[in-house]
């Protein structure tokens, strides 16, 4: 058992009170070792980044401003007919800003499955609290005014965004000593949640950014990927790889700034956010096959057609690389030292896929 406290706190900031223990645990109920158990809980925060806070700082409507120019002209954005120049816009932080927290939890277990194998399956749980998120406190209201005429948009960092996620992994790996045969594959479960994309990344809705909750940029539900290593003969190995996941989610937008805030990141009627849209899955995979030109008898090229090294050539080779490392080597006070070098030369032979 493990256990640990670990404190945060930032100056930029006003939240001192970050207390984050953490708690692991390992046990094997059997003798022999063959089964393992495994379970973590802990409170982790994440830092107020200095680049965010730079630009409350610099972005303030004094020493730099945006200004936002709704449906400009052509070639000269401030003339036309319907042109329409917002007061200076600025960026600032929420005074009760606090470190965003997130609780985590894991449990696995893993099993030995006959001399060679293991399988291990555990499942683990986030949720967030407190994250960043960005939101325009001065948003058109109903009627088209502001809250405050004298200033355009007003994109405040508030710590209020959430998330959720739930992860169960399994995998699989057999190591053999015959020819150092290791096989590993492991496929994953997951469904992640959250109602924030980053500290500026603004709700379609300023006044009701809880809205937001839907599933996050990263919600890949499936995940598989394997790998395979073995020695062939005559100083060949063989490597192979491969992974695969299901689509993320696709954020489904209309193009255009429906509600009139100047941010068009509207979407249509009755759609969520990242819902119901996903995007295409992907599929990889890659296999080589390596010989080292130290080992006995030619080495092949990887290109058909070309003439590979002679048994003569490789051996000649050698000779002159043992011979030029045998070289005695006088140093900074006279004294004489011989160095050994080891020198191979790779030629790989490789194929991959890749496919989305």
């Amino acid at each position: 058992m493990s256990f640990g406290l670990r404190y945060e706190a930032q100056t930029h900031t006003d939240d001192y009170l970050n207390f984050a223990p953490r708690f692991g645990s390992t046990w094997s109920p059997l003798k022999s070792g063959a089964t393992t158990v495994r379970g973590g809980v802990g409170i982790f925060y994440e830092w107020y980044d200095s680049q965010l806070y730079e630009q409350t700082l610099r972005v303030d409507g004094t020493r730099q401003t945006d200004l936002v120019v709704q449906n400009p002209g052509f070639p000269d954005p401030f003339e036309g007919g319907d042109v329409v120049v917002l007061p200076a816009s600025r960026y600032q932080q929420a005074a009760d800003l606090v470190l965003p927290r997130t609780f985590r939890t894991n449990v696995g277990v893993e099993q030995a499955v006959g001399k060679y194998g293991r399988i291990n399956v555990g499942y683990s749980f986030a949720r967030g609290s407190d994250l960043l998120r960005g939101r325009n406190v001065n948003a058109p209201l109903a009627d088209g005014t502001r809250p405050d005429a004298e200033w355009g948009n007003v994109t405040q960092i508030e710590s209020t965004a959430r998330s959720q996620a739930h992860v169960v992994n399994t995998g699989f790996n057999i190591n053999l000593p015959w020819r150092r045969t290791f096989l590993f594959v492991n496929y994953s479960l997951a469904k992640a949640m959250n109602d924030t994309d980053g500290a500026f990344s603004l709700p379609v809705d300023s006044f009701d950014a809880g809205a937001e909750i839907a599933p996050a940029q990263g919600d890949v539900r499936h995940r598989v990927s394997g790998m395979f290593n073995m020695n062939l003969w005559q100083g060949f190995k063989l490597a192979a790889s491969f992974s695969g996941n299901s689509a993320p989610p696709y954020n489904i937008t209309t193009g255009r700034d429906d509600n009139n805030d100047t941010v068009s990141n509207d979407r249509p009627t009755g759609v969520g956010r990242n819902a119901p849209g996903r995007t295409t899955a992907g599929i990889s995979a890659h296999a080589s096959a390596t010989r080292s030109a130290s080992a006995a008898g030619p080495v092949p090229t990887a290109r058909a057609g070309l003439r590979s090294w002679s048994s003569a050539r490789a051996a000649a080779a050698r000779r002159r690389w043992a011979a030029s490392a045998a070289e005695p080597r006088t140093g900074a006070g006279g004294s004489s030292s011989t160095s050994r070098a080891r020198t191979s030369l790779i030629t790989p032979i490789s194929w991959g896929i890749a496919a989305s």
